[in-house]
Order: C-alpha cells, then structure tokens, then sequence
C-alpha cells in the first residue's frame, strides 16, 4: 500500500464504508471534512434550523430535550448514510475512472417525528382570521371555463374560509378555500407555480385513506412544513397534494357537499376545484387567473403525474413510520404500504434514496424480528431485497444492524408459504461472511434450503436459485472459520445426513453445482477421514469422470483431487475396488479422460493425474507396454524435475508419491513412513493414527492384507525402474537434496519401500547398480548429525537394502 497510492486511497475509503461515523468523528476527521463534509452541508443547515424551531417552541412540555436527542440522532443516521454512500461513489470513481463514473448519491434531509404542537399554535392565530374575498378573486379569478361551470349553486361549495382545529382530535379539519391561505405561505413569490388537484370525495374513499389515519395528522403537515423551509421549490408539489387529500377528506366526513341536481345519465362534471395546474401569475387589470386550455391526452398525463405523486407522497409517510414509530400495528400497515409502493414505482430511481437511512433500516429489521404476520415477513423480505440489490451501503447497513443474522435466522426457519426461501435470495444477496454465523442453527436450516431450494426466486428483477444460496453458505460453514471450527461444522453436517444431499446434487446438477459439491465432499473427507469408506462405496464415479472434460478446470481440478482423497483407504483391496469401478466409468473411457486432461492440465495438477493414470494401469498386465504408463511415468518426471521452480508442485509432488506408497490409516493419513520405521526398529515417532491398527477377524486375515500390499508394492517399483529408468531415480536424488522438507521426506519413503520390495532376494538385480550410482552420495549425506532422526532412519535403511548384496557398481 505503500507504493500504491492508488489502493491505499481506496483501503482509506473503505474505512467510511464499514464504519462512517467512526471515521468521521475519530479515525479521520480533517479527511472527512475536506472530502465528504462538502456534499453534506445541507445536513448541517437543516440540523440548526430545526435546531432552533426546537429553541423557539421553548419547554413548557418538558419534551425539548428529547426533541434535540432525536434531532441529533437523525442527523448522525444520515451524516452517516451520506458518508458512506460517496465514499462508495468515490471507490467506483477510482475503480472505472472516467470511462464509466457512477452516478453522484443523493442524500436527502431527515424527516422529524414529534408532535404537531409547534404547528398547533401557528395554526391558532389563524383560527379567527378569514381570506379577503379581493384576494381570493384577484388569485382564483372570477370567470371560469365553461366546461368547469356547469355544476349549479357553485356557491355551496365555497363555505366560510376558516382554518378550524378540534382541540379533541389530532387531525387538522380544514374547510376548503383554506388551502389558498396555506399555498400562498408556501409559494409567496411571484412566478413560482405549483400544480393543485382535488378529486372527488368517491374517488379519494376508494385509495382507502381515512381521517383518522395518523399519516394525515398534525405531524405528517408538520413534517411536510419544515421539509419545505429547506427546500420550497421541491416539497412544494407534494406539499400541495398531501393539503387537498385532507381537504376532501375533511369534506367527506363533515358532509358539507350537497344533493347535486344533474340527472343519473348525464356524465359526471368535473368539479371547479378538481382543475388543473394553476398558476401564481394572474392578470391584476381582469382580477383574473389565465387558465391554459389542457388537451385530454394533457389531462391524462397529468393525471398519471399526479397519482405516482400520491404513490410518492404515501411511500415518504410510511418510510417515516417505520423509522420512527413504536406501534408495531402502524409499522406493520407501513411496511405493507411501502411494499405495495415499490411495485407500483416499479423500483424508481428515487426509491432507494427514500429508504437507504440507517433508522428506517434498523426500523424494518425489527418489525421483521417481532411480526407474526406472513404477509407483512413478506413484504418486509421484498423491502430488503430493493434496498440490497440497489445500494451496496444499504447491504453493509443491514450486516451491521443485525452482525450475528438472528433476524435472517428466524426467517429461514419458516416453513410456511415458501418465506424462507425468499428470505435465503436476500441473505445470499448480501453475501455474510463465516464469522456472522456462529450458531449451530445455522447447518440444519441450510440442508433444508439445499433440499427444497430449486424453486427460483425474484428478488426485483433478478432471479435467485436458493440452492445455489445454500451452497455459498456450506462454503462459508466448512471453510470459513479456523480449523476446529470447520472440522465440527463438518461432522455436524456428515451426522445430519448432509453427504447423501451432496452426492444428489452432483448426479443431477450442471458443472458448476458439481464442482461445489465435490469441493463440499472434499472437505468433509479432510475433517473426518472415516467417511471416505462411505463415499467410495456409494458415490457413482461417472460424475466425477465427466468434470474433467471440458474447459472448466476449477471443475477438473476438485474432481482430481477428491478421486485421489477416496484412494487413501486403510485396506488395499478396498483400493483396488474404487479404482475398478472409477476405470470402467460406465460408457465413459476413464483412462483416456485422464490422459487428455494431463497433457492440458496446468503443472500443478501434473503431479495427481499422473498418480492416478499410473494406478488405474497397473490394474492391467504390467508386462504390457502401455501409453497410459509412459506418458503417466514421463509427467510425473518431469514434475518431479521443475518442482524446484513452485511450493505448490513441490508439494503435490510430495503427496503424489505418498499415494504410491500404498499406506493410509483408517482416517486417511499416510503411514507409509511410520510403517517402514517401526520395521527399522523406531516406534517411538508412530503416530497415533498408525498405533490405531485395524482389528483384523484373525491372523490370516491381517498376513492376506499384507501379501496384497507388497505384492502391488513391488510391481509398481518395477513398472517405475523399468520405464523411468535411471530418469526417475535422478530425480529423485534432486528432490533430496533440493526440496522442500516434506518433498524429501516423500522421497526418502519412496526410496526405501523401493529398495525394499526390489533387493535381489525378490528377483531385481537392475535396481541397485542404479540406486547405488544415482542415490548413495545423497543418502549418506542424509545420515549426517545434523539432519531430523527420521531422516536418518529412513536414509540408513534404503542404505542397508542397497548393500545387503553388493555388486561391482555400487561403493
């Protein structure tokens, strides 16, 4: 990071990402102020003035504390959120560059909660004035279209222009004209225009709002009032809206409309005042307002303006709802409505401005954690989605909302109606990590979605297979942690029947869920060796022949690997068994699989392809020339002669020549070393794995297991003399003297099973001029002081096989 100030920058960012106000308050306050503080001043301005609308309403109610408490707090929520969101902003910046520059955030100002009791008393000097009848006229006019005419006794629905307020209710009950008084203090200037729209009562009935409802109360105009100081020309369009739903809503319930006179069969008129966009500027010398004609194509654009305004304005209170309220009933009917409201935006640029704070966030996970209700657990699932799927913040928010995902926990473990399934697609949208899932809740829920996860889910748009959710979050239960804890998770998904779920899936699925569940299967065979016995009697060897054709080599690689785990079993005709049945391969040619994908295969994997080409041959005449077996013997030369230039080939090689030996312990681990030292005389370094012998029925089962061994022992060393030749041998003395320690270790126990099962008394007389001229100075170098006990066991011995009856080459 030094040299890159480039990364650094973008580590610097990420810092804001993952904890804003940490960052801004301590770790980096002068960076943030230089860097972020800019974009955010609105936030500032709006902090001291509500600040001192607070002051101003003094403390008669005792409640200014709280008040500035809650100020401060929304403040931080969205100081934070704004934060994060351009240090995002600024990662993509450096990320693309110009060639792609993200879209600026948008960081909108708070909405405050309390009570309407500041409203209350402006509202109070307005309850005995009245609008002068001259400015009503020189604003609305006199003079109307004709078409907005045609209702009779137009007077009846212009009573007394008083704002009236019911001490005994909280909503504010306004006649109608009273609106023109309120519109001209929100747009006082001249030429500023606003549109003002009144439907008919029937149809405001119809969207369900009623005058009780507290979104239409004291706070919401409340809100709505101080949203305007900071910024009149955009909340006054919504502003406007939300007054006149309260107006017809008010008239509904007063029943101040009268019998209208028009016949059942004439067309329903338009009412004067459900007209059009208005405007400030009207005609002083005709006391009359220009009234611009609106084609019906006009008029139903508007229209179609004006509902998704209403959609809007609903969405904003319920966000505020949510963020703020205690009532888990209002949260719920909230959380309803903002669902409802996302679909009907169809997901709008401006939705996930409206809901990325931390409070309505926090807000939804608790209604989430306390609801009963499915459809409410429903809509909030959906609400989430949005909110990841739109704003990588917004998906950090919520991680660290809920760290320990106890609110996802309880989601997924629903069984009805499928919500656990939706709530497994927002999980993996979100991507936990391993250290977020710490209960031991987690593996049986997660089994349960592999089973039944085939169903797709639409989360927005896009669509989520929740067994491929399942998968990453095995991935993350096996490997994520340190050791012990993957190891337990892996037993505990062996116990739960979790091998049987992987082995399904690898017969049926696509290439990549196969290479998933062979790299599943190869970690439970790492954490518990004794379920490799399971796995090669019941695992069908096709599927894993058919991953290594083709191009997907993540794919190859893990069916490699695993092919060669389920070869270290403790008895050698079980051995012999697997690699029958993985040869016949049904109709597949497993011999000449293997072969292609060791001359394509990266070097790395040389080393194991050749292992296993070599043993599947050797279940053939060993007299018979072989293409397999040359080409298996050549690649594992030439691995064995450049694994200086990679650890990592240095150490396949060192486990390929370990499954040569032929050796394993019940658990898997090679014994091939503790078993040639504890014939040397050694058992003090036995491991414990070696000590855990088999119990054998009797003796001449354990003497037949034995026979069987060395008897595929010496042919493989005279496979290997025989077509390595003095290549071989050379390059193993290379790896003594040049390897890493568990690559000599390898090739020492190669050396000595060899010279073992290959001394003249067992009919090879090849062996030991070679040996002796290509081996012997590296194996007495070998039994110098200085060198690991085990080393000098192992070098003494091969020494020992090589001279027992010396020949003329040979020192």
């Amino acid at each position: 990071m030094e040299s890159d100030p480039h990364l650094a920058a973008r580590h610097l960012l990420q810092v804001f990402v993952d904890a804003p106000h940490l960052a801004r308050r301590t770790l980096l306050p002068d960076l943030w102020a230089h860097v972020f503080l800019p974009h955010l001043l609105h936030l500032e301005v709006w902090l001291a003035n509500e600040s001192e609308l607070v002051a101003g309403c003094g403390d008669a109610d005792g409640r200014s504390s709280s008040r500035m408490k809650t100020l401060q707090r929304l403040y931080d929520d969205q100081m934070d959120s704004g934060t994060a969101q351009f240090a995002m902003y600024y990662k993509e910046w450096l990320k693309h560059g110009g060639d792609a520059p993200p879209a600026i955030p948008s960081v909108p100002l708070p909405s405050t909660p309390w009570s309407f009791d500041k409203w209350e008393k402006h509202s109070s000097s307005l309850r005995t004035s009245s609008i002068n009848r001259n400015l009503y006229n020189a604003v609305f006019g006199t003079s109307f279209e004709q078409e907005d005419a045609k209702l009779p006794n137009e007077a009846e629905y212009v009573p007394d222009m008083d704002v009236q307020l019911d001490e005994n209710s909280d909503s504010l009950k306004m006649e109608k004209p009273a609106h023109i008084y309120l519109l001209s203090r929100l747009c006082p200037q001249e030429g500023v225009s606003f549109p003002l729209v009144l439907e008919d009562m029937e149809d405001r009935e119809t969207l369900g709002y009623k005058r009780s409802s507290p979104a239409f109360g004291k706070k919401a105009l409340f809100r709505k009032q101080h949203q305007l100081h900071a910024n009149p020309t955009r909340c006054v369009y919504s502003h406007a809206a939300e007054i006149q739903r309260n107006i017809g809503l008010q008239e509904k319930q007063s029943g101040i409309r009268k019998e209208s006179t028009v016949p059942e069969t004439a067309p329903t008129p338009r009412k004067s005042y459900s007209l059009r966009l208005l405007s400030c500027r009207g005609d002083v010398s005709r006391n009359v307002i220009d009234h611009p004609k609106v084609t019906k194509r006009g008029n139903v654009s508007v229209e179609k303006e004006l509902d998704c305004c209403e959609v809007t304005v609903s969405l904003q209170r319920a966000v505020s709802i949510v963020s703020n309220s205690d009532s888990l009933t209002q949260c719920e009917y909230a959380v309803h409505e903002i669902a409802t409201a996302c679909s009907n935006l169809g997901g709008g640029p401006n939705l996930g401005t409206w809901m990325s704070c931390p409070s309505f966030i926090q807000g939804l996970l608790e209604v989430t954690f306390t609801s009963k209700d499915d459809a409410v657990l429903e809509s909030a699932i959906l609400i989430m989605g949005e909110l990841v799927l739109r704003n990588e913040v917004n998906r950090q928010i919520v991680l660290n909302a809920d760290p320990q995902l106890e609110i996802f926990l309880r989601l997924l473990a629903l069984r009805s109606n499928g919500l656990f399934l939706k709530a497994t697609a927002v999980l993996y949208l979100m991507k936990p990590r391993a250290k977020q899932m710490l209960s031991m809740d987690w593996m049986p829920l997660v089994l349960h979605i592999l089973e039944c996860g085939d169903e797709v889910q639409l989360v927005s748009s896009l669509k989520c297979y929740p067994k491929m959710a399942a998968f990453y979050f095995l991935d993350q239960l096996l490997t994520g942690f340190d050791i012990d804890r993957n190891v337990e998770n892996a037993k505990q998904m062996i116990a739960l029947g979790g091998l049987d779920l992987l082995m399904s899936r690898l017969e049926v699925g696509d290439a990549r869920e196969s290479r998933i569940c062979i790299s599943l299967l190869t970690s439970c065979v790492q954490a518990d060796g004794s379920c490799r016995y399971y796995l090669s009697d019941h695992l069908k060897k096709e599927p894993l022949v058919q991953l290594l054709v083709g191009n997907e080599k993540k794919a190859s690689a893990a069916a490699l690997n695993l092919m060669s785990e389920l070869t270290c079993l403790n008895r050698t005709s079980q051995m012999v068994e697997f690699l029958k049945e993985l040869k016949s391969g049904g109709c597949l040619n497993t011999m000449q699989i293997l072969l292609v994908y060791l001359q394509q295969a990266p070097p790395v994997q040389h080393p194991l392809a050749a292992v296993m080409l070599l043993q599947l041959d050797l279940l053939g005449d060993p007299l018979q020339y072989s293409v397999y077996r040359q080409e298996a013997i050549d690649a594992m030369m030439a691995a064995l002669e450049h694994s200086s230039e990679s650890v990592k080939v240095q150490e396949q090689c060192a486990r390929a020549l370990l499954l040569l030996a032929g050796r394993f312990s019940s658990s898997g681990e090679p014994i091939a070393e503790a078993w040639l030292l504890k014939r040397a005389g050694v058992d003090g370094s036995l491991s414990e794995s070696f000590r855990r012998t088999e119990i054998f029925k009797n003796k001449g089962a354990r003497a037949e297991e034995e026979k069987v061994v060395e008897e595929r022992l010496k042919k493989l060393a005279l496979v290997l003399v025989k077509t390595g030749n003095k290549r071989f041998l050379a390059a193993l003395s290379n790896c003594i003297s040049d390897g890493i320690p568990t690559l000599v270790r390898a090739c020492l126990v190669t050396v000595a099973w060899m010279s073992s099962s290959l001394s003249p008394l067992h009919g090879c007389n090849t062996f030991q001029p070679l040996a002796c001229s290509v081996l012997a100075a590296k194996l007495l170098d070998r039994l110098s002081y200085d060198r690991v006990m085990e080393e000098r066991v192992l070098a003494s011995l091969s020494l020992l096989n090589l001279v027992r009856h010396p020949v003329p080459d040979c020192p």
